[in-house]
């Protein structure tokens, strides 16, 4: 940055797009034409295929630990499941998540021990909690889920402390959350509404973005949009 120079990562045929850094800042992970890619920027190691199976729109998100990635995938069955990927050989596949529905929208809490994600079933669109264990060869999850919304709601993320999530409601209002989490519960608070989206804002998913201590968002607004 105090430079202002820039260079070409990726120079794979067809799309290179999707990245997410590793938790060390020496590399990323990509999607391109054949799957999920990592690439070490230092040159440290070749880059590498960790999964032929390729993620769908969502950002992919990996484990502080960075030992595992997760994303949504599409597969052969129908809907969109969430997946852990192994970030050393062999690169073991984990699914996480399975229908009905598309699972979404995946965000690990800031200790990586908690996955809020979203549901999308027909018109149901919901967001729950779980927690993720990443101490054994394969990521799993806790047994109890969570509901965030009951009345539908896509979620934002989380407050860099863990104590807060942020959710955009049925009703387009981006609503924030109090949670206290526990070694293997979470107990949720009141919510409350901060602001109301456009109504023409049609990726109300990836309609905002907060800040990490949830003080300030970006918000994506349609031109002439209505409510603006």
């Amino acid at each position: 940055l105090a430079s202002g120079a820039t260079r070409r990562a990726t120079s794979d045929p067809g799309y290179n797009q999707q990245p997410a850094w590793l938790p060390d800042g020496r590399g990323i992970l990509y999607v391109n034409e054949s799957g999920l890619k990592r690439l070490m920027l230092d040159g440290s190691a070749p880059p590498v295929m960790i999964t032929n199976k390729i993620p769908v729109s969502d950002t992919t998100i990996v484990t502080p630990d960075g030992r595992f990635a997760v994303a949504p995938i599409s597969i052969a069955t129908p809907g969109v499941s969430v997946w852990a990927f192994a970030l050393a050989p062999p690169f073991t596949a984990t699914q996480l998540f399975s229908g009905p529905g598309n699972q979404f929208v995946s965000h690990l809490s800031p200790d990586g021990r908690w996955l809020l994600w979203g549901i999308v079933d027909g018109a149901r669109q919901e967001t729950h909690l779980v927690r993720l264990m990443t101490d054994g060869d394969k990521p799993r999850l806790g047994t109890q889920r969570i509901p965030v919304t009951l009345g539908g709601g896509k979620p934002i993320g989380w407050r860099r402390d863990g104590r807060e999530v942020f959710y955009i409601d049925k009703n387009r209002a981006v609503t924030a959350m109090p949670v206290t989490l526990q070694a293997e519960s979470a107990i949720l608070g009141t919510p409350t509404t901060l602001f109301t989206l456009p109504q023409d804002s049609d990726q109300v998913s990836a309609a905002a973005a907060v800040t990490a201590d949830g003080s300030r968002f970006l918000v994506s607004e349609t031109p002439f949009a209505k409510g603006q």
